[in-house]
């Protein structure tokens, strides 16, 4: 069976994303795994620190992790939930903790940067889902977790050879029950249909999506407003070189985007088998 990584740094924000993964990992039946990762300076200016300050914080961020399995264990009921702490940074733990296990069915973070900085959500993302080849979740501070959600793909068709990526994808929408939207902006026909390819379809078909294809250069006020109209809970992307995960990160970000961006989203590498 494959499982759920939430990583927390037990602030409020990374446990409101645990929470969000516990309610997950409750409606899928998959079990629970909690990653803290942490890392400590060599050296404050000139002075070398204590020998014993990493051993002394693992065994503090220990107590902290067993606290949390069973606080969990006792809310959730049937929920299957463990801890892992480990020294590094939060990416490398979780890569070296895959490496050694299976991969998960989905990774989820959280972030505690405040609502008012529009590109958090994005930062959070930008080296993580570039190094990780299970599909990642960052949930935004305040979002809760709903079984059935509406959820948006919004797609690039320009993007090529993305079947395995659109599977993962499509795997996620079928475990959480999702109703699948599949959005693209811009780069289609008046019809749109003719440029959608074959694998395409057929990649997502266990999810049983809807199209929509819309016109306009506008990429992210369009997808927000989708978002909107729609009540849309998940907006899943798929992270490559050009694809529009990518532009975000690199360009500004009107209001429209942060409002967006304040429902969880899902990031899939491109290069995802």
């Amino acid at each position: 069976m494959s499982y759920i990584i939430a990583a927390t740094d037990f602030t409020d924000t990374s446990l409101n994303a645990v929470t969000y993964a516990a309610n997950m990992a409750v409606a899928t039946g998959y079990p629970l795994v909690l990653i803290n990762a942490f890392s400590l300076p060599v050296m404050v200016g000139d002075v070398p620190l204590p020998a014993t300050l990493i051993e002394d914080t693992r065994v503090d961020m220990d107590k902290q992790m067993t606290g949390l399995v069973q606080s969990l264990a006792a809310a959730y009921n049937g929920l299957n939930v463990s801890g892992e702490v480990r020294y590094g940074t939060v990416i490398d733990v979780i890569e070296r903790y895959t490496e050694e296990n299976r991969p998960p069915f989905i990774t989820i973070m959280g972030n505690t940067n405040t609502r008012e900085n529009s590109v958090w959500i994005l930062s959070t993302l930008s080296d993580a889902s570039g190094n990780m080849k299970q599909p990642v979740l960052a949930v935004p501070p305040e979002a809760k977790f709903k079984t059935g959600p509406v959820m948006c793909l919004a797609i690039d068709l320009n993007m090529n050879n993305i079947a395995g990526p659109l599977r993962q994808i499509a795997d996620v929408a079928t475990a959480l029950r999702a109703q699948l939207h599949v959005v693209n902006v811009g780069n289609n026909d008046a019809d749109g249909n003719r440029l959608l390819s074959d694998s395409i379809e057929l990649a997502l078909l266990p999810a049983r999506p809807a199209y929509h294809f819309i016109p306009g250069e506008e990429v992210e006020e369009n997808i927000q407003n989708f978002c909107e109209q729609n009540h849309v809970k998940l907006l899943a992307v798929i992270h490559g070189s050009h694809s529009f995960f990518e532009s975000l990160v690199h360009r500004s970000h009107t209001k429209h985007m942060a409002k967006t961006m304040n429902i969880p989203l899902l990031v899939v590498q491109e290069t995802a088998n």
